[in-house]
């Protein structure tokens, strides 16, 4: 906020937003307030009285939260139920939002109500709105109270602008950029945006002044001269427009995602716009063999197994990134990220347990290079297995059942979708053939119904979370559908006997043998060609007797080989 009348404020400012610490003395409290006791909403209890508060006084939420969170870690009550009050000054904070009892017109209640107190320090940060309003510079609109980076200095007078560093903490846990709340609170302190001055220009420090614009300008003044800059390589935020949901994808963990903690985390920024959820952060890299700074992620895999793991690295403008060093578990990666900005710079295949830790350090071998944090992404390496019944299936007929199982680690998957793949005996390509999704325990049924012999594998396509795999080939063959009759089934002595046939598919020109029985043994007695309808037919003469036939078909490159019913034929 551009405001010259604004540095003397600093210095007067009221303390009624007093930092949390422990219990201070009764005699610094209005009577009975240090001995009053309670219990804590819930967080989406205490969360929603925020966002209520942000609302009435509009007050950019994530502030809001996140002043309370530095405040008091949300809390109204400590552990032994008595409210929580500053200690180590003479005003007595109070409660979730630290409030100085001494200056609240209602001091027992804004112990003993949660929701009296949030609304206090609403209040109070409003006020502190109005208080660092003064007259701009030329030609400079009054600051819009809905850009959330304009707060920075009602954020600073709250806590009466003694720690200078505090905005910047607030700042810090509004954007929230490790997600460096307990995991308790990730659901309910969502990343709300809030871009630091320093954030922008490295060199700013209190009491030089700034106001940021809706298009992304920053303006600052410069106290000890009078100048006035602008500066442009900022995002700023309206907190009227809802803050996308980060959102990595499955099996993808980034720094603005649970699952992922920083260490001393003050040398990281922000590259807003980059990256997988374009929530990026880089450092600079240092030598040595102690780390400054590292972020560490912890996903929930679902059981250990083997998985594939892999960083995304993203470019930041042009800059030339530098040689990165991971660590999955015991193993330590080093990736010269330049190599694979704009991708994914693979960590290997590892197997892991749950929470198995994968952390990214700022040491590399050589100082003063960037160092970019972004997603890791965890893939189980899967497996699919793929069965079938014995035997040829008949042309036209119900099919092949083929049972598919899909898992990681020997446990199924479920609700996966398997691609089931043809090719002909000996061919090199694929083709597709159906698809389904895999049930209880991974597992799945689909059925083809092919017209020749024919080779099938499952498919399991590569996810974000789970790395493709094929089974093995399955070979379904086919045996054509051979029918025969006889013209009659009895016929007498010194008649012709007919036996009709017909093939499908119709293998025009193809042979087909009619054979007789003689004891245990089938022989072939006739031989015809198959016409352009797959058909063909035998005209005989046999003495008195009892004769049985039946129709083969010889095995071709298409199919198997195939026999008809057997024909039971009398003469008499």
């Amino acid at each position: 906020m551009l405001r010259k009348a604004l540095l003397t404020s600093f210095v007067t400012a009221a303390l009624l937003g007093a930092p949390a610490a422990a219990y201070a003395n009764a005699s610094d409290c209005p009577a009975g307030v240090a001995d009053t006791t309670g219990t804590n909403p819930t967080l989406a209890g205490i969360a929603g009285l925020l966002d209520a508060a942000a609302a009435t006084y509009d007050i950019p939420p994530a502030v809001l939260k996140a002043i309370a969170y530095r405040e008091s870690a949300w809390r109204q009550y400590g552990s032994d139920g008595k409210v929580v009050i500053s200690s180590g000054d003479d005003v007595c904070g109070v409660g979730i939002m630290q409030v100085t009892s001494t200056e609240d017109p209602d001091p027992a209640r804004l112990a003993s109500d949660i929701e009296y107190n949030i609304n206090a320090g609403a209040r109070i940060l409003a006020g502190k709105w109005t208080t660092a309003q003064a007259t701009p510079p030329d030609g400079y609109p009054p600051d819009d109270r809905h850009i959330t980076e304009n707060w920075y200095y009602p954020v600073c007078l709250y806590n009466g602008c003694g720690d200078v560093d505090y905005p910047e903490r607030v700042a810090e846990t509004a954007a929230d950029p490790f997600r460096r709340v307990p995991t308790s609170l990730k659901p309910y302190l969502p990343m709300g945006g809030f871009t630091k001055p320093t954030d922008v220009d490295p060199s700013y420090a209190l009491p030089n002044a700034f106001q940021a614009t809706p298009d992304g300008h920053f303006v600052f003044y410069n106290a000890s001269n009078g100048d006035i800059s602008q500066v442009v390589e900022a995002i700023t935020h309206d907190f009227r427009v809802a803050m996308p949901e980060v959102a990595y994808g499955a099996g993808t963990y980034g720094p603005d995602g649970p699952a992922v903690s920083c260490d001393t985390c003050g040398g990281w920024r922000l590259a807003e716009g980059a990256g997988v959820s374009g929530r990026a952060h880089w450092t600079k890299s240092i030598l040595g063999t102690t780390q400054g700074t590292r972020v560490t992620w912890l996903p929930p895999l679902p059981r250990t197994g083997p998985y594939r793991v892999s960083a995304y690295v993203p470019p930041i403008g042009s800059d030339t990134l530098g040689h990165a060093t991971y660590h999955v578990v015991s193993t330590q990666v080093n990736v010269d990220q330049n190599a694979y900005k704009g991708g994914w710079a693979p960590l290997g295949d590892r197997t892991l347990s749950p929470n198995a830790a994968v952390y990214l350090t700022d040491l590399s071998d050589l100082a003063d290079q960037k160092i970019v944090a972004d997603a890791v992404r965890f893939s189980m390496l899967t497996a699919v297995s793929m069965t079938a019944p014995a035997g040829a299936v008949t042309y036209g007929g119900s099919g092949k059942a083929l049972s598919i199982r899909l898992t990681h680690a020997g446990a199924g998957l479920t609700g996966r979708t398997v691609r089931l793949e043809r090719r002909a005996p000996g061919a090199a390509a694929w083709t597709f053939a159906a698809q389904g999704v895999t049930g209880a325990d991974g597992r799945l049924t689909l059925t083809p119904h092919p017209s020749a012999n024919t080779e099938y594998r499952a498919v399991y396509v590569t996810t974000s979370d789970a790395v493709g795999s094929a089974s093995g080939a399955v070979r379904v063959d086919v045996r054509p559908a051979v029918a025969a009759s006889l013209a009659r089934t009895t016929v007498p002595h010194g008649s012709s006997a007919t036996v009709s046939t017909s093939v499908a598919p119709a293998h025009a020109g193809q042979q087909v043998a009619l054979q007789r029985l003689y004891g245990s043994q089938w022989r072939g007695v006739l031989s015809r060609t198959l016409n352009a309808a797959g058909k063909a037919s035998y005209t005989f003469s046999l003495p008195a007797g009892t004769y049985k036939f039946r129709v083969y078909k010889a095995p071709d490159a298409d199919h198997v080989a195939a026999y008809s019913v057997v024909l039971t034929l009398r003469v008499t």
